[in-house]
């Protein structure tokens, strides 16, 4: 199964909100010494996770680096944690796709 790490551009609350979707981790729960988005990308690849962020430097990361980890983009501007809930809802299936497939950026709009 996969797991994600949510950028701490996302708030917290939706690891709750999402539970019975997708196994959500907010960022601020992973001990690093910086969250740096550096940081983020290599415990995300050396641990197995996809990053959903609403942060362009993940992609910029991913275009350097490549995959792992794969990174899911929302990009749906300035929005309510209730407006990102149903965005995520509505497109979990494919998102678990995406998680199977050998893409390494979704973007969600």
């Amino acid at each position: 199964m996969s797991k994600y790490i949510l950028d701490e551009n996302l708030s917290a609350v939706l690891v709750k909100k999402l539970a019975n979707y997708l196994p959500l981790m907010p960022v601020r729960d992973i001990a690093l010494t910086t969250f740096s988005d550096h940081n983020i990308w290599h415990h995300a690849k050396g641990n197995g996770y996809t990053i959903i962020t609403k942060d362009n430097d993940f992609l910029y990361l991913s275009n350097i680096y490549s995959c792992p980890p794969k990174v899911i983009k929302l990009n749906c501007g300035n929005r309510t944690t209730s407006y990102i809930t149903e965005l995520i809802i509505k497109k979990v299936d494919d998102i678990k796709t995406f998680a199977k497939s050998s893409e390494c950026y979704m973007e969600i709009i």
